[in-house]
């Protein structure tokens, strides 16, 4: 949908504002969640925002929000261990996987 609305915006002035319009609602509603994670649950949202989008983090990032503050957010990843450039493999994170198919199945609406 953010790549759709870009595709329609005439200028690059229009597209940053529009990405920092998205931006600030992206943190006004998920930002208190991401403050009270815990670092393996970061982790895990790397790898599940890769498997639900094909990209990781870090290109997302780098797309809509410059290469320094790309490499900053990198570096404040890489002190908790975590790594941006993530990707998501479902026969290695199988467990996740298991999980999601799980969840998936109890949330199928019965006849």
């Amino acid at each position: 949908l953010l790549e759709d609305t870009l595709n329609l915006l005439t200028s690059a002035k229009a597209n940053k504002k529009y990405i920092k319009e998205c931006e600030k609602s992206i943190k006004k509603q998920f930002m208190d969640d991401l403050k009270n994670m815990y670092v393996e649950e970061g982790k895990i949202l790397l790898k599940l925002i890769h498997r639900e989008t094909g990209k990781t983090s870090f290109d997302i990032m780098k797309n809509y929000g410059g290469t320094f503050e790309t490499i900053f957010y990198q570096a404040m990843a890489k002190t908790y261990h975590a790594d941006m450039k993530s990707t998501y493999d479902p026969v290695i994170d199988y467990q996740i996987e298991e999980i999601i198919k799980s969840l998936e199945i109890e949330n199928v609406p019965q006849n």
